[in-house]
């Protein structure tokens, strides 16, 4: 019988390492970043979470820190030995790190969101098994994201909310807008026990669970994006030379120990992964936005419309005219 069990098991740890099942999944996902050719402004593409949300943060900070944006819009050309210009834009230097800072940001802005939402009213969790992080818990290499740690930073230590009449209101201030749309965030994140919140060598985010982990790579190579044909026209209201797109990619790794797999209890602590995983990939690929708009069915009736619109401006247009014969007397 004991001999009989552990071919079992044998078996079916075969056949889980040959396939790959539930130990490893891997994701790419990608995101678009619309600049203004001409200020670096980024434009916000409204309906897409990440595109909306970036655009509110890069206002913030900058606004706050004028050095930012300098240093977002200095030195993006470069001239080549045969002197053309070539855009240099987030393809190194300080505007490719404030991007993926900011990018960064969204990630851990949209995990905590999540995880806090979770762990909430869960009927099913034990709040003895979890832990809730604030800003002067969290690790010192993820507050060397310059995002982070001034969007978070206490209110009373800035100068930008030194005005507020209401920072004394009874009850903690978790989220604040102030003049020229400054952010005070007040960062918390609620995670099972035992689970280890960090920075990687390659600068990479790191979740580490008794479960799993969890890595999240942000990928910036300054590499063009292609919008669907007509998109600035029409949802920008922007002319196409007037606007740059960039790639952005996140790469999302997971692999669950081998030992959860025979772990059938707890799960409820770390049931958030895919979830997680499937409303960050709704709110920053790209190709699922432009299917969430149907922008192939607007755009298909934006010309139908505009050449019924031709025809009949064409019809009211044509010169009729009526002439009558005379009688003969």
């Amino acid at each position: 019988m004991l001999t009989g069990l552990i071919i079992t098991i044998i078996s079916c740890l075969y056949l889980i390492l040959r396939s790959n099942l539930a130990i490893k999944k891997n994701l790419m996902m990608e995101g678009a970043v619309v600049v203004d050719r001409k200020n670096k402004d980024i434009i916000p593409l409204y309906r897409y979470e990440f595109s909306e949300r970036l655009k509110e943060t890069f206002s913030a900070a900058t606004a706050e820190n004028r050095a930012l944006m300098r240093a977002w819009s200095e030195n993006t050309q470069d001239a080549n030995q045969d002197n053309t210009v070539t855009d240099r834009f987030l393809n190194k230097g300080p505007s490719k790190r404030l991007l993926n800072e900011m990018v960064e940001y969204f990630v851990i802005k949209k995990l905590s969101l999540h995880l806090n939402s979770y762990f909430i009213n869960n009927e099913l969790i034990n709040s003895s098994e979890i832990t809730s992080l604030e800003r002067k818990d969290i690790p010192s290499v993820l507050l060397d994201n310059r995002i982070l740690d001034l969007l978070s930073r206490p209110m009373e230590d800035r100068d930008v909310f030194a005005d507020q009449n209401d920072r004394n209101t009874p009850g903690k201030v978790v989220f604040y807008y102030g003049k020229n749309g400054v952010i005070f965030d007040h960062f918390e994140i609620t995670l099972p026990k035992k689970t280890r919140f960090s920075r990687g060598a390659d600068n990479t985010l790191i979740i580490k669970t008794p479960r799993f982990s969890l890595v999240i790579d942000i990928i910036i190579t300054g590499m063009n994006k292609s919008l669907p044909r007509d998109f600035e026209k029409h949802y920008l209201k922007r002319s196409f030379l007037e606007t740059q797109s960039y790639k952005v990619r996140l790469k999302i790794n997971t692999e669950f120990s081998l030992a959860s797999l025979f772990t059938g209890r707890g799960w409820e602590y770390y049931k958030w992964i895919d979830s997680f995983i499937e409303a960050l990939y709704e709110s920053f690929e790209f190709d699922d936005f432009i299917e969430k708009i149907d922008w192939d069915g607007a755009i298909t009736t934006k010309i139908l419309s505009d050449n019924q619109s031709r025809a009949a401006k064409s019809a009211d247009e044509t010169e009729i005219t009526i002439t009558q014969e005379s009688e003969e007397e």
